[in-house]
């Protein structure tokens, strides 16, 4: 028996949990499975639903609006882990983006582009930029990238403030356009 080092984890080689997932997509080009180290959940799109797993909570929904069972989800991605955030981008066939914070009761942006989505991915680490609201202050940003059937690249800096340190400005993030590459 290998005895682990003191901060190493040790991995099972058998599953502790099976969880169940009717309707996921046999899809090689939808990614339907997002995870926040953040948060420690777990975000799965079975057709036109997104499903919430965590260990401490079971199983949840996201405040999405409703969507017609042929709108399935495509695409799925957390925002940074040295974010803090937990955002959850969600992409659907008929080309609808939603952004959501596990920390958050309601949705915060829904957008929609010309086509499907096909691949949504948050850069990494956060951004500094100015703020859209408050041009003189710098603050921390979500950078993301959305792809679609058209080999279109939607290039976003995404502004969430905590709601309490921007409630006298009422100003809820913003979601700016920085590119649009088109291959």
């Amino acid at each position: 028996m290998v005895v682990p080092k003191e901060g190493e984890r040790v991995v099972p080689n058998r599953p502790f949990r099976i969880l169940d997932a009717p309707l996921l997509r046999d899809d090689f080009y939808c990614s339907t499975l997002a995870y926040s180290s953040t948060s420690g959940i777990l975000a799965v799109g079975l057709g036109h639903r997104v499903y919430l797993w965590s260990e401490h909570l079971g199983v949840q929904h996201p405040p999405l609006s409703d969507q017609h069972p042929s709108n399935y989800v495509t695409s799925l991605a957390f925002s940074s882990e040295n974010g803090g955030k937990s955002i959850l981008a969600v992409g659907r066939q008929s080309g609808m983006l939603s952004l959501w914070s596990t920390f958050d009761s309601d949705v915060r942006f829904e957008i929609s582009h010309p086509d499907s989505i096909t691949c949504l991915a948050f850069r990494p680490t956060k951004s500094r930029r100015l703020s859209e609201r408050l041009r003189h202050l710098e603050v921390d940003v979500e950078d993301l990238a959305v792809g679609d059937d058209l080999g279109n690249i939607w290039y976003y800096s995404v502004e969430w403030p905590d709601n309490e340190e921007w409630d006298e400005y009422d100003f809820n993030g913003s979601m700016t356009l920085l590119a649009k590459i088109t291959a």
